[in-house]
């Protein structure tokens, strides 16, 4: 009632305001943000609709923690752009001709320099280029402006604020959401999940209480125990069929990428494509007989068209069907052609895990629409502002010919004034014969736009800055739709910051404040809602599971992951008994972490050591550092080989038992081959480079030593079946 209220007085002022000042404009964008705010009538449907009523209650919830959360995003804003002035401010200046950094020193010089418009010359720019920094769009282009310009200290700067910024500040969203989703409950209607998951049930009981129809007393007659549906049955049952047809399934899908529709049709290949696929719909068409036979068709518990799937599957064959067939050639029935491609949806129902994984997105599908319809409400309110007071501004004038305007033109083309205050010399610039110059109706009291000169001056030069424009709501939500996804939107921005109004030649930075407007758009439309899309999701696989006892792992998949995990808690280990031979006694002592810690730390360090020196080459590198990189390799590759012999001799066969030491021999005997191909091969650096790649895999031997990053393994190793 009060959201109602606050409506409806904004509107009743609206009127007073534009029926008390008639020599107002009726059109004019004075009253532009209070029509605006007529839109959030659209949240009233919110009454009728009890998830999207639960959605913006989560969302209204979460408002003082989002606010918290803005604010930190702008301390940490703040704080980049104020180091980024230090480092980089007025620091951006290229010279024209060359690109190359100009100094501050040749003042004359420096001010006619191209600036990039992302820079850090000034606190309202550093701001903004931040943002677009966090945001992704074009940071790559930033990072090398700004390497330019202040070399590899600018690099650090770069990388730790996307570092920092994308991946731990920015994902604080999601954990936002995620919070308020669970103290606020589901967000799934569970009238709806249980509709879903029993409509089979129903459907069945649905049958069993009907009479039963004349098709059906005859196929009850056959029974399944019939000789011809028992063979039906067994065979589709059979584990050969499975692979069969799997194999069938993924033959034709190869056959449709081979398929080139502007081919000629009298080649051999397309020949044998139409053979293959003639072939394939047979087998696909003895299978469905198969199957119906097996199961029956309608009637029957398990009938063929009682599985979703399965009707896929007959949809498919039916458009195979039609595809091989003369039925409606030339027709559009030949446009069923592209739906052949859904062959490959097939290849769903005969992986499990991937058939628990999209059931349980199709599941999720009522609420992501929930989302959908509050995203489509957020796009139509911004693109109403937008349309309001960017309607008709991203445009301007360019051209050859605007290139070759002389400075007295461009002047008066951006800056226009009264019509009678031209000279009849500058008057005659005009060319009232070309097509769209009216300047030839002009008063003396008539300031032209910068789109009535463009016509006279530059005939046919008025045009879009950008391709997208507020022009209309279409057009708007189009805009907004894009930039949403991050992409393009500072060249959409640039445009809008340097807008003058409509028909007017615009100038750079002319409405700073604009960016304002699309940075807001961004927090709330790509950066919330696309967290609200992954928050949803995984609300609605948790409550789907907690509801029905389904999860995105099968069966198999389950068992296998309580497995790891019993296995990683329990970490059986079988003992190693010090040996008594003199020699492997000593060995086993000076090797084993429990009796000589020190020996897993210095070859840890030295594999540490070894990755940095492989890490320092680089193309062009002078022949004195190339040998002393090739002298600690020999150090390097001696000391892990004799760890390796040290341990061999220690442990004897046992050495093998350990999945780690067998992945560090590879690696030792590899490095050892290279080294040797190195010393004795003139043409074997490609060999040479694949063995030195493989020293880096000696790394991942640090996840066994330190225990913080072999927590983060194991996670990883048990995640994988999701």
């Amino acid at each position: 009632m009060r959201f109602d209220g606050f409506v409806g007085v904004l509107s009743f002022v609206e009127l007073i305001i534009m029926y008390s000042l008639q020599f107002v404009e009726i059109g004019s964008s004075s009253f532009s943000l209070l029509r605006s705010l007529r839109l959030f009538r659209i949240f009233k449907m919110a009454k009728r609709w009890k998830s999207l009523q639960l959605l913006i209650r989560t969302i209204v919830s979460s408002v003082a923690e989002i606010g918290n959360f803005a604010a930190l995003l702008f301390l940490f804003m703040m704080i980049y752009s104020l180091i980024g002035m230090q480092l980089l401010a007025n620091r951006l200046h290229f010279s024209k001709e060359s690109s190359t950094v100009l100094g501050i020193a040749d003042r004359e010089i420096w001010e006619t320099a191209i600036v990039p418009r992302s820079n850090f010359d000034n606190f309202y720019s550093s701001m903004v280029t931040v943002f677009q920094i966090l945001s992704g769009e074009n940071w790559n282009v930033v990072l090398y402006d700004c390497w330019r310009a202040r070399g590899w200290t600018s690099v650090v700067f770069i990388i730790s604020l996307i570092v920092v910024g994308v991946f731990i500040v920015m994902n604080l969203f999601l954990a936002i959401l995620l919070k308020n989703f669970e103290e606020n409950g589901t967000f799934v209607d569970q009238e709806k999940i249980e509709n879903v998951l029993e409509s089979k049930h129903v459907k069945e009981l649905n049958q069993e209480n009907k009479r039963p129809s004349r098709i059906q007393i005859l196929w009850a007659k056959i029974g399944k125990d019939h000789p011809v549906r028992k063979r039906c049955l067994a065979t589709v049952q059979s584990s050969k069929f499975d692979i069969f047809i799997t194999s069938i399934i993924i033959l034709s899908i190869i056959c449709l990428a081979v398929v080139n529709p502007l081919s000629d049709p009298e080649t051999s290949l397309a020949k044998v494509l139409k053979l293959c696929d003639v072939a394939f719909t047979s087998l696909f068409f003895a299978e469905m007989v198969i199957k119906v036979l097996a199961h029956g068709l309608i009637f029957e518990t398990d009938a063929y068209f009682k599985d979703t799937w399965n009707i896929l599957d007959f949809a498919v064959l039916l458009v195979s069907l039609v595809n091989i067939s003369d039925v409606g050639r030339g027709s559009s029935l030949k446009s069923l052609r592209a739906l052949r491609v859904l062959r490959t949806l097939r290849m769903i129902k005969k992986f499990p895990e991937l058939k628990v994984v999209v059931d349980a997105l199709l599941l999720s599908l009522p609420s992501v629409a929930d989302v959908a319809v509050l995203c489509a409400l957020f796009f139509l309110i911004f693109a109403s502002f937008g349309v309001s007071f960017l309607k008709g501004t991203f445009y301007h004038c360019t051209g050859e010919k605007f290139d070759m305007l002389t400075d007295d033109k461009l002047k008066y083309l951006v800056n226009p004034f009264e019509w009678s205050k031209l000279t009849n010399e500058q008057k005659a610039w005009f060319d009232t014969d070309a097509p769209g110059c009216s300047a030839s109706t002009w008063a003396e009291s008539t300031v032209p736009k910068s789109k009535d000169i463009c016509d006279c001056l530059v005939p046919g030069g008025w045009g879009l800055v950008v391709s997208q424009n507020f022009d209309n709501i279409l057009n708007g939500m189009a805009l907004l739709f894009e930039i949403s996804t991050t992409e393009g939107w500072t060249e959409v921005m640039h445009a809008a910051t340097d807008q003058r109004g409509i028909e007017m030649q615009p100038i750079e930075n002319y409405n700073p404040m604009w960016a304002l407007f699309f940075i807001i758009f961004l927090i709330f439309g790509a950066f919330f809602v696309l967290e609200l899309f992954v928050g949803v999701t995984i609300e609605n696989f948790k409550k789907i599971r907690e509801e029905t006892g389904r999860s995105l792992m099968t069966e198999s998949q389950k068992n296998w992951a309580r497995t790891q995990q019993f296995v990683l808690k329990v970490r059986p280990m079988r003992k190693i008994h010090r040996p008594e031979h003199i020699l492997r006694a000593k060995c086993f002592d000076f090797t084993n972490p429990e009796s000589n810690p020190h020996f897993d730390t210095f070859v840890t360090a030295c594999i540490i050591l070894s990755s940095i020196v492989s890490a320092t080459y680089s193309f062009g590198d002078p022949e004195p550092k190339l040998r002393i990189l090739s002298y600690m390799n020999y150090i390097f590759a001696a000391i892990f080989t004799v760890e390796c012999i040290l341990k061999i001799t220690a442990l004897s066969k046992r050495y093998f038992a350990d999945s780690w030491n067998v992945f560090d021999f590879f690696i030792v005997c590899g490095a050892n081959v290279g080294l040797i191909s190195e010393l004795f091969l003139d043409n074997a650096s490609a060999v040479i480079s694949v063995i030195r790649l493989a020293r880096i895999g000696r790394l991942f031997r640090i996840v066994k030593t330190v225990k913080k990053f072999r927590t983060l393994f194991n996670t990883l190793f048990i995640s994988l079946p999701r």
